[in-house]
């Protein structure tokens, strides 16, 4: 399949792919953001940007050995700190001739003692404020007042294979925005490659496929050596719409710093319904098997607290002690039916851009019916 490349798409091209469920590479927008120009860095280190406005502590990802997390281990650090050495990288890395350019590039991978940072998907209007006048905010996700996520990563970084998704919504539409370096993404048509990738059992990481691509074990999952993949460079001022629910693992070709925004579609929300309700179910069936084991009791109470909105952790009445946190441990199909985690599945319509739209309430009937008609089969089978 070719990737479609279009300048400065209309609206009505953005729709069109949004409904199609397809990716296509948008030109002629990032380019002409003032941060295409204004975040390079200086080769003069009193005139650099960045340094001059952002002196505080930021969270990133602490990409070491043996880290055991999806991106890194969270960690705290000044961002003139992590900036330094993303500069000193990225200049390293532009000066070709450098003759210890090699040994730089394997110093800035995951072979070394020392930890590398990659500053992932920090929220801009949390984070970075004073960069928010540097770009311009794609049209829809400026109507749902979606500002944006930065990304800073070294060269040979890796995010892995995933989809994308929210703590109210699993699965959402995406734009990633390189401002500077490239990328290479590889990209996993859902309809393709329905039951090639199993999903992680691990509450939050839903989302996320245990398949490993860069180290790929097919004797553990025979399934995933039948993948349709379409591999795209996005090059430094391109933008890459990425559909609802299609997996994706990118690596950084070059030192990079680009954006992301998520966002939300009733079009594309209803093909949850139909196409794409064979990876709601795929979704559904994680959650009914995850390992409860490897959570402890006071982080199940937390997730009883959030999908029930009661103090004391329990949704049935009972006092929140360990033996009603155990129940929904010993049977987690007590929690996919929580309202609120069945509502999950139609959130899009509690964006207010969606009040009065024509098929919001199609989309929350037919959504929820269709999860409580799974509900209904796995109590069945119990």
């Amino acid at each position: 399949m070719n990737i479609d490349r279009i300048n400065k798409p209309t609206r009505e091209q953005y729709e069109e792919y949004i409904l199609k469920n397809q990716p296509f590479i948008i030109t002629g927008v990032v380019n002409n953001w003032i941060s295409f120009e204004k975040w390079i860095p200086s080769q003069n280190i009193d005139n650099d940007y960045f340094l001059s406005i952002l002196d505080k502590d930021v969270p990133v990802r602490e990409i070491g050995i043996e880290v055991g997390e999806w991106l890194g281990k969270t960690k705290n650090i000044n961002f003139s700190l992590f900036w330094k050495k993303w500069r000193e990288h990225y200049f390293n890395c532009k000066n070709e001739n450098n003759k210890n350019i090699e040994n730089n590039n394997n110093n800035n991978n995951n072979n070394n003692k020392e930890p590398r940072y990659y500053l992932a998907s920090l929220p801009i209007q949390t984070y970075f404020k004073e960069l928010i006048d540097d770009f311009e905010i794609p049209e829809i996700p400026k109507e749902q007042n979606k500002i944006g996520n930065l990304w800073i990563g070294f060269k040979d970084q890796i995010t892995p294979l995933h989809h994308d998704w929210s703590s109210g919504d699993p699965g959402m539409d995406g734009l990633h925005a390189i401002i500077i370096g490239k990328k290479l993404f590889k990209l996993f048509d859902p309809i393709l490659n329905v039951n090639c990738f199993k999903r992680k059992k691990e509450w939050g990481h839903f989302h996320q496929s245990e398949f490993d691509f860069d180290n790929p074990d097919f004797k553990e999952f025979p399934e995933a050596k039948n993948y349709k993949m379409i591999e795209i460079e996005l090059n430094q001022g391109e933008m890459l719409f990425i559909p609802k629910l299609w997996w994706h693992h990118v690596k950084t070709l070059e030192p990079s710093i680009s954006i992301n925004f998520w966002f939300q579609h009733i079009g594309s929300e209803l093909l949850k319904c139909n196409l794409l309700w064979c990876h709601m179910e795929q979704y559904l069936n994680a959650v009914l098997q995850m390992d409860t084991t490897k959570i402890s009791n006071d982080k199940f109470k937390k997730i009883i607290n959030f999908l029930t909105n009661d103090s004391r952790h329990n949704g049935d009445g009972g006092d929140g002690g360990d033996g009603d946190i155990q129940q929904y441990k010993d049977d987690p199909l007590k929690l996919i039916q929580l309202p609120k985690f069945i509502n999950s599945f139609s959130n899009a319509v509690n964006n207010p851009i969606f009040k009065n739209h024509p098929k919001k309430d199609q989309f929350k009937f037919e959504i929820t019916e269709k999860v409580n008609q799974w509900i209904e089969k796995n109590k069945f089978k119990k």
